[in-house]
């Protein structure tokens, strides 16, 4: 690294974050860029951009949404800039590839990183993964070893906690964003595989249309639960929604369960988190409690 260039880049802390974030989440436009930067000011946001766009370090995507222009950012390719970056964050020029690059649902990934970045800081101890990472990190046979179909009924998020101190040991949580209705037998399909077909503990829905959540909620209470074992006795308490836009925090601390009551997402997932599968019961989830019990 020139020395012009390795001054250029330390002297901007900033800079050194933003690389980072995007190494973790992906392409993200500078709003979401400030959402997980923890409150970096717009304008030290707009400033570390400029000067990595400058360096050859980030490329953008642009787009025109009615009358707004924007860009959407990510990390340059090329070995050399990743050799660079590498060098600057302490890691490899591999662990620096784009991992996937989806154009046209790049608004859905603005969403999907925030919950992931809001679920990061909530349990920092859990292991984080994006659909189209659950393949390369074993993730898919571990959570559906009975899977044999395409990647769209993987969830947009999971979380995975481990404690080896535990006889259960292992937590899987589901996350799904979804701001478009899906035909009645995709939400049939997805909801039968994480009930019955999958080791998920539970699933939390973010939405914040009724449609797309009066649908869900109604084919799992009416179908899906009925003909499952694996999760039945805590069943009003395996799937959650949340109908709260994402760009207030990513995901909220209040979450509703299979009978519209309210439910504090962090006690629901400790909950799961501490007992094991066989050992849950509707009884004891703090449906319309509040308190939150730390993880």
């Amino acid at each position: 690294m020139s020395k012009q260039f390795d001054k250029s880049l330390r002297q901007l802390k900033t800079g050194r974050e933003v690389l980072l974030a995007l190494k973790t989440y992906g392409p993200l436009s500078p709003r979401s860029l400030k959402f997980v930067l923890d409150g970096a000011s717009a304008s030290k946001v707009k400033l570390a951009l400029m000067r990595l766009s400058k360096l050859g370090l980030i490329q953008k995507i642009a787009y025109k949404h009615e009358s707004t222009n924007g860009a959407y950012y990510y990390l340059d390719s090329r070995f050399d800039r990743r050799m660079l970056m590498g060098e600057l964050l302490g890691c490899s020029a591999d662990d620096l590839k784009l991992e996937c690059l989806r154009h046209l649902e790049l608004p859905h990934e603005q969403r999907c990183a925030r919950v992931h970045h809001s679920l990061a800081r909530m349990f920092p101890q859990a292991k984080l993964y994006r659909d189209y990472q659950l393949d390369k990190y074993g993730m898919t046979e571990r959570v559906f070893p009975s899977l044999a179909t395409e990647r769209r009924v993987y969830p947009d998020v999971l979380l995975h906690f481990e404690d080896l101190s535990r006889d259960y040991g292992e937590c899987f949580i589901a996350f799904e964003i979804e701001e478009a209705l899906k035909s009645k037998q995709r939400i049939m399909d997805k909801l039968h595989l994480y009930a019955t077909e999958s080791l998920l503990d539970g699933v939390v829905y973010i939405s914040t249309h009724s449609q797309i959540m009066e649908s869900t909620r109604h084919i799992f209470s009416n179908q899906t639960l009925l003909e499952n074992l694996r999760i039945k006795q805590y069943g009003n308490n395996f799937l959650l929604f949340q109908n709260e836009p994402i760009e207030h925090d990513g995901i909220s601390e209040t979450a509703y369960n299979l009978l519209s009551k309210p439910i504090a997402f962090r006690d629901w997932a400790t909950l799961l988190m501490t007992t094991a599968n066989t050992e849950r019961r509707n009884a004891q989830f703090g449906v319309g409690e509040t308190k939150q019990v730390s993880v």
